[in-house]
């Protein structure tokens, strides 16, 4: 058990990283890095070419994302987004804000373990491995644990909805 807690520990900022490292060593003349690019859809060398036309800033910039949605025919459509939340995160709205996502759910996590809410300990790390491919981190359309940072920020969480939920007695 306890090596399960080091694990959720340290998900966050190893799901973090992770991205930015392929991404960045991403070598399409390597068939091995090919073969990943395409195991993982081309998201690689899409976030590669992102990068490069908009390289991560401390503030974040405006980024002109292209799905290809709403084209017509005769455009010529070079799809450009980055399904990674945490590059997304990171090329959009900038590197502070990246950190502060990820301290927020490192938070998060802590305060699950503490409690022993074994429930989302389990559904952070999904979260936190899902974030590496899907861009839903912090769309609250998409992600309800979100409404989990409301026992984190609460004044007095002595007796609060996460306490309980999810503990295992």
């Amino acid at each position: 058990i306890k090596i399960l807690k080091n694990f959720f520990k340290v998900v966050f900022p190893i799901c973090t990283v992770l991205p930015f490292i392929l991404t960045f060593k991403y070598d399409a003349g390597s068939s091995g890095w090919a073969a990943l690019n395409v195991l993982l859809t081309h998201r690689l060398s899409i976030g590669l070419r992102a990068l490069k036309q908009y390289p991560i800033t401390l503030f974040g910039q405006v980024v002109q994302w292209y799905t290809g949605i709403g084209a017509t025919i005769s455009e010529e459509i070079q799809y450009l987004y980055v399904d990674s939340s945490y590059l997304n995160i990171a090329i959009t709205y900038g590197l502070i804000v990246l950190i502060i996502v990820v301290v927020a759910y490192m938070m998060l996590m802590n305060k699950a373990i503490k409690d022993n809410n074994r429930l989302l300990c389990v559904a952070l790390t999904i979260l936190a491995l899902h974030s590496m491919t899907d861009p839903q981190l912090i769309l609250l359309q998409y992600n309800v644990i979100l409404i989990a940072f409301v026992d984190v920020i609460s004044v007095n969480n002595k007796n609060n909805m996460m306490t309980e939920y999810g503990k295992v007695r």
